[in-house]
This record gives structure tokens, C-alpha cells and sequence, in this order.
């Protein structure tokens, strides 16, 4: 699923929790949820990952490991 359609998946749903008070968000939010969603800017490295066809998660373990400045080696962790 596209990223775009994933993030809008919940304001679509049937019934939400009363916590989201989607009540107060504006017609124009309601009819177009995903404009201007973007990363957040937090100076870190970023992976986008195209959802919209199969992940090769072993890929993006990879990626997320080798950006761990050890390359991944957590004595403490266990088993992903």
C-alpha cells in the first residue's frame, strides 16, 4: 500500500476512538489527509521504502543496522 494511502487509512476507518476528536479537523483535512505528510527533519539519515510493492525486510534490518554506529552489535540485544 502506498505510503500516502497507509497514513489515511485510519480517517477512513468506520469507527475511531473519541481521543482523535476527528470532529475539530477541517472538511479540506478529512477530504485530503496525506497532503503535505513528509519526513520528519530530525538531521538523522532516512530510508523511504516504496510500500507499494513487496519489502525485503531483511534489506531494511541491513540498512537500519549498518547506520547503528556499531555496526549493529548490541550485546544486549536479542534476536530480531
Amino acid at each position: 500500500m502506498p505510503a500516502g494511502l497507509l497514513a489515511a487509512a485510519p480517517l477512513r476507518a468506520p469507527q475511531r476512538h473519541p481521543g482523535h476528536v476527528d470532529h475539530l479537523l477541517s472538511t479540506e483535512l478529512k477530504a485530503s489527509p496525506t497532503r503535505g505528510i513528509r519526513p520528519l527533519r530530525l538531521g538523522g539519515p532516512l530510508l523511504e521504502v516504496d510500500t507499494a510493492r513487496p519489502i525485503d525486510v531483511a534489506e531494511v534490518a541491513a540498512w537500519v543496522r549498518s547506520r547503528l554506529g556499531d555496526g549493529g552489535q548490541d550485546p544486549g540485544a536479542g534476536p530480531v
